[in-house]
């Protein structure tokens, strides 16, 4: 939801409690005056003339004291149901994105880019969010060095594995490595791209998720597919966009797709999308090209 209909809403039902609480306390107030004697006189239909009870001086005190309270309640109540939208709008839409984007501006100035920032949300602010990500991956530097293929599968298997564990344990995931030696790469970035994909796939695989890493061509590529629904026919025709609408997040879609696309990039390869064919299971598959010079 958008900011300002998050603000329309909040500010629109905080007073419209507000404004229930006031008339319930008035009509509280009016049933406990009625109740005590007001004096004065009553003049009936035929003229007669009644003198009525006079109230005592505890009594006008708590008249004088329901006054004040509908009072004070008709003028404070409704600023203090704005007030309170605006205290909760704060701490549900701003105060996270706000404290986030400040850590990360910060660690950007000293040129600390290891780190991530996360989309908080769907509105404005996440994608605020999602530009200073964008801005840091694109800032930040690649360093190869040599990474032997058997560590790389090692870490495959256990970053795999602790995915499944932490959010979908019924996935089994099998992790494959084609005869891949000494490879040139920035192993941070390999990691991170390698725990964006097989997070996803793990999220939208029903059974089953399949990992594989080879070499081809003076490339390194991470392979990634599962037997889930698959990449939605907007995502293969445009790749991975940094700001999509909820409906286009049908399945596999996320900054985490187009973080893992530049990082691609600047490691000299690219990221390619596609639905396994039905004689394979169906599914989506995803290859992650890292370019070894």
């Amino acid at each position: 939801m958008g900011l300002r209909r998050s603000f329309f809403l909040l500010s629109a039902g905080c007073l419209a409690a507000a404004l229930l609480l006031t008339a319930a306390i008035y009509s509280v107030c009016d049933r406990i005056g009625r109740g005590i004697p007001r004096g004065g006189i009553a003049i009936a239909y035929d003229g007669v003339v009644t003198e009525l009870e006079e109230p005592s001086p505890e009594q006008l005190h708590v008249l004088r004291i329901l006054g004040w309270v509908q009072t004070l309640t008709v003028l404070l109540f409704p600023v203090s149901g704005l007030g309170i939208a605006g205290v909760l709008f704060y701490r549900w839409k701003l105060k996270e994105p706000i404290r986030i984007l400040k850590e990360g501006t910060e660690r950007i100035r000293m040129q600390d880019l290891d780190f991530s920032i996360p989309v908080v949300s769907a509105d404005e602010l996440g994608g605020i969010c999602a530009a200073f990500e964008i801005m840091r991956l694109e800032q930040m530097p690649v360093r190869r060095k040599a990474v032997d293929g058997a560590l790389l599968r090692q870490e495959l298997e256990e970053t795999a594995e602790l995915l499944a564990a932490s959010r979908r344990p019924s996935v089994r995931v099998s992790v494959e490595e084609q005869c891949v030696d000494r490879v040139y790469i920035d192993h941070g970035i390999f990691l991170t791209v390698a725990e964006n994909l097989i997070g996803n796939a793990v999220r939208f695989a029903r059974q089953e998720v399949f990992v594989c890493l080879r070499q081809e061509g003076g490339c390194l590529i991470l392979s990634v597919g599962d037997d889930g629904p698959g990449y939605p026919a907007a995502l293969l025709r445009d790749g991975p966009k940094p700001f999509g609408k909820a409906s286009e997040d049908a399945a596999h879609f996320g900054m985490g797709l187009y973080s893992s696309q530049v990082l691609c990039g600047k490691h000299g390869g690219e990221l390619r999308l596609e639905n396994r064919a039905k004689e394979e299971g169906g599914g989506a598959r995803i290859m992650a090209v890292f370019g070894e010079k």
